[in-house]
């Protein structure tokens, strides 16, 4: 579903943000610096919320 939704939101924009975060960073844009931390914070804590929730199902078993 994710994945998804990125595809639509890559035509959307017309573009992708990986794409637009290489050639923003090989330019040292502070924008494209910030959006690459902050994507990468966003994935670092849904995957810290989707570890903590696995942990707990488990345990429901």
């Amino acid at each position: 579903m994710g994945a998804a939704l990125m595809g639509v939101g890559g035509v959307l924009a017309g573009g992708c943000t990986v794409g637009a975060d290489l050639a923003g960073i090989a330019s040292l844009s502070i924008a494209a610096i910030i959006e690459l931390a902050a994507i990468a914070l966003g994935g670092w804590a849904m995957r810290a919320l989707l570890a903590k929730k696995k942990s707990t199902t488990i345990g429901a078993h």
